[in-house]
């Protein structure tokens, strides 16, 4: 019996024939209507040539099953199986697209390539997808861009396992043919006498990995053979050749994933993406907080500074003698004794006789005076606190005037400043500043992109970065106490996520051993 051809605006059982969506070498693809549910479709009807096969009708059936047995959001879901007039078909989830081959030639067409964030998404969704069916016993066999198509979340979902085959079949493939597209062949795939295991799944992923890297395939011929006997005896190209910014990291875990021999390859596709996503971390951005001890010191000025007395007004030396001293007792010349101007005699003046300060503006020269001295103690502790002392402490300062030889017959003499010691300034608990490119906070944040990249962080991963953010952020700001907060924090998110089950047990128990080497090196309280 043959498929008829004009299927549009048929029905097949309950579901609408509308439009059609594609063709391959074993069916045709078309977009429907389900009519007891009202929901669009996609019915997937065995080609004309081979509806009367049996081998290539139970082959189109297992597929149906072998999706079905796979819940997962990365893999497309199979709705119902039937035949209608000799018709084998089955009715999928319709996904609005497009194909990840399709994006490729658009970003070739612009001469771009896909930024990191991108690579890493679409490596991670396609892995989580493989290992799905890996552990239900089920190797694809034909992963490539073609058959990864966009949900209408944006997400790829692999599709197409009409060439999947079970793990524990043993049946094997007729000879001099090769299953697969020969761009993203495994080397064993091309040999019909070996028994095939999720590495070759690996391997595929690998070309894809190339192909999302640099925009090219590792592998190009002029003939399909000539392409297989490349992935058999050939090593592949370096990304970093097509694309500078990729680190030697993320080549070594490409040439890893294109092994020859599959047990040197990744045990698992999820074992790949989370290797790439620790070769390739984001480069952090310099964080501002970080940079304040980097600015320049800066003393306070009082607001509002009192207009100086006038000229010949004998409080202005006493003033000026004073604030000398107490800048000194802030640097490296504070034992110096200070400097006294000898009085000048009164003759020498254009005002004929002192004028007398009154008592009020005595007392605001002495409160100016000790804001003043009070300022700059602060920035001398400052200073010394920033130098890595723990205690400043001011030698007492004396400064008497020298008798004057010349026209003062008797000796004036300044008074004497008595011995001023500095409190010491106790500085709130503080982390140094923190890169966040380098040691054990770098390596938590490699840690979580890995266990997002492979599922292993569960589905709340804005939550998990906020609190790394936050963390982050306290480093940075040098808050001790902030820190050791965020720390306790995020461990005990960490016990409840585990608990609950919406994060791998493993990966929780490998974040609290990082928080606990974060909290060992920066010399905070362990969460």
């Amino acid at each position: 019996m043959t498929v008829p051809a004009p299927l549009i605006g048929t029905q097949l059982g309950p579901y609408q024939v509308e439009a059609l969506l594609g063709s391959g070498g074993m069916a045709t693809v078309y977009r429907g209507i389900d009519s007891n549910l009202q929901r669009p479709v996609a019915i997937k009807v065995l080609s004309t040539a081979l509806a009367g096969d049996p081998d290539y009708v139970r082959r189109f059936k297992r597929e149906a099953q072998l999706i079905a047995s796979l819940q997962h959001p990365n893999v497309a879901q199979v709705y119902a199986f039937g035949e209608q007039d000799g018709a084998p078909y089955m009715v999928q989830e319709l996904l609005p697209g497009p194909t990840l081959e399709q994006r490729l030639l658009d970003l070739a067409a612009a001469g771009t390539l896909l930024p990191r964030a991108d690579v890493l998404a679409i490596l991670s969704q396609l892995a989580a997808a493989l290992d799905a069916a890996h552990r239900l016993g089920v190797i694809h066999r034909d992963v490539k861009p073609a058959n990864a198509i966009a949900n209408a979340h944006g997400e790829l979902v692999l599709t197409d396992f009409g060439i999947a085959r079970s793990a524990t079949d043993t049946h094997q493939t007729q000879a001099g043919i090769v299953m697969g597209t020969p761009a993203y062949v495994a080397p064993e795939q091309a040999i019909s006498s070996v028994a095939l295991t999720p590495a070759v799944d690996v391997y595929a992923l690998g070309v894809l990995l190339f192909q999302l890297l640099t925009g090219k395939l590792p592998f190009v011929a002029d003939t399909p053979t000539a392409v297989v006997l490349k992935h058999l005896y050939e090593a592949p190209p370096s990304p970093s050749q097509l694309r500078p910014d990729v680190p030697p990291g993320l080549d070594a875990a490409v040439v890893q994933a294109l092994a020859k021999e599959p047990e040197q390859r990744y045990q698992s596709a999820g074992e790949l993406a989370a290797a790439v996503a620790r070769a390739w971390p984001e480069v952090a951005q310099p964080v501002a907080a970080a940079l304040v001890h980097s600015q320049p010191t800066t003393a306070w000025t009082p607001p509002n500074a009192p207009t100086p007395p006038p000229i010949g007004t004998p409080a202005a030396t006493p003033v000026h003698e004073a604030a000398t001293r107490v800048w000194q007792l802030g640097t490296a010349t504070r034992a110096q004794p200070a400097v006294t101007t000898p009085p000048v005699a009164m003759a020498a003046s254009p005002v004929a006789a002192p004028v007398a300060v009154p008592p009020a503006d005595r007392s605001r020269l002495l409160l100016w005076l000790g804001l003043a001295l009070l300022a700059v103690l602060i920035l001398g502790g400052i200073v010394a606190w920033r130098s890595g002392s723990e205690r400043v402490a001011t030698a007492p300062t004396t400064s008497t005037t020298a008798p004057t030889a010349a026209a003062t017959p008797a000796p004036t003499t300044a008074p004497t400043t008595a011995p001023t010691e500095a409190a010491p300034i106790a500085p709130a608990p503080t982390v140094a500043a923190v890169p966040v490119t380098d040691g054990s906070l770098a390596t938590l944040e490699t840690l979580l992109n890995a266990g997002i990249a492979d599922g292993r962080a569960g589905d709340d991963t804005n939550d998990l970065l906020n609190r790394y953010g936050e963390l982050q952020s306290a480093m940075s700001e040098g808050n001790t106490n902030k820190a050791e907060e965020q720390l306790r924090e995020f461990s005990k998110n960490l016990d409840e996520r585990s608990r609950e089950g919406k994060m791998d047990a493993g990966f929780a128990d490998e974040v609290q051993t990082q928080l606990a080497a974060v909290a060992t090196e920066y010399d905070l309280k362990q969460p």
